[in-house]
């Protein structure tokens, strides 16, 4: 197994938010012909985000942050989580729930919470390394197992109608055609629920079809190249996609065609984007995590949350 399958970083999708987009896709700047990154502040081993739908910006990383502003505006970061010797993965919001994947666990926390207790709602310990999370319209979560190239597959876990912290079960849902899946995003798309993926064993991005009686359908790579994926993002018909090995994040649309992307190293193995959706940042603007090299801690090499700025904006 190449020595860097170790090396990149773990991906997830914020899934199930079903809002509308603060811009169109065809709005956004991914390219350093209009934007530039700007760090924000450091984020140690920073891996995943999460918006709820009333904005608010959870950061999954050694621990689990939210972003708030200050009085003055100046973004902050607050500890919400402690990681208990463990990292945070895979982080997604829905019915009032911030779910998060620390370590081998899957824990959850009521957003309206005033303490935000989380609490372990079903042992991981039967995955390598638990990682990308997103949820469908039904209300399931979908985890998955990656990217060391193992046990290559991705869980559902199913939630009671009446309690979203209590798991009534789950299955292995899809094994076929993976090798190393990593970010994980739920989209409805012309009537089609579709499940978006990357996969560092086939160097690829891809959809699969969770069909109307909730089996997958077919695998279709969307993109392939020499390189590793990390999270994706789908937004107004399209996906943004974190490019850990070339430090970069791209627009694509679902035909496969990279409409934009920032320049080569505009992050050290970013790890996450989510698009603003002008609460905290401007609209459109990407607030992108990287991790640099994962696990290591000492350097700070990565290990922050910054943003993709159009240029001419303020910070």
């Amino acid at each position: 197994m190449p020595l860097v399958l170790l090396l990149a970083a773990c991906g997830s999708g914020s899934g199930g938010d079903g809002g509308q987009p603060a811009l169109p896709a065809s709005a956004l700047c991914v390219s350093d012909a209009c934007g530039e990154a700007v760090e924000l502040f450091a984020i140690p081993e920073a891996e995943n985000t999460a918006v709820s739908p009333d904005g608010r910006l959870f950061v999954a990383a050694d621990n689990l942050y939210e972003v708030v502003a200050g009085a003055d505006g100046t973004l902050e970061r607050v500890t919400r989580a402690q990681g208990q010797g463990s990292f945070f993965n895979g982080l997604v919001v829905d019915r009032g729930v911030l779910y998060a994947i620390r370590g081998d666990e899957l824990t959850a926390a009521r957003l309206d919470d005033p303490d935000f207790a989380l609490q372990v709602i079903a042992p991981l310990d039967d995955f390598v390394i638990p990682n990308g999370m997103t949820v469908d319209a039904q209300h399931r979560l979908y985890i998955s197992d990656g990217p060391v190239p193992l046990t290559p597959k991705i869980e559902r876990f199913i939630l009671a109608e009446d309690d979203p912290l209590t798991v009534t079960g789950r299955e292995t849902w899809l094994t076929d055609g993976l090798l190393a899946p990593n970010g994980l995003d739920v989209a409805m798309v012309d009537g089609r629920e579709l499940l978006f993926f990357t996969d560092d064993g086939t160097l690829s991005v891809n959809q699969v079809e969770i069909t109307p009686d909730g089996s997958p359908g077919e695998v279709q790579r969307l993109l392939t190249r020499a390189t590793f994926f990390d999270d994706l993002k789908y937004y107004d018909g399209h996906l943004l996609v974190t490019d850990f090995l070339r430090g970069t994040v791209l627009l694509m649309d679902l035909d496969g065609e990279v409409l934009q992307e920032t320049a080569p190293m505009s992050f050290i193995g970013p790890t996450s984007v989510q698009v603003s959706d002008g609460r905290l940042l401007p609209a459109g603007e990407l607030f992108v995590t990287s991790r640099g090299v994962q696990f290591e801690t000492l350097t700070g090499l990565g290990d922050a949350l910054s943003v993709f700025r159009t240029k001419g904006n303020q910070p």
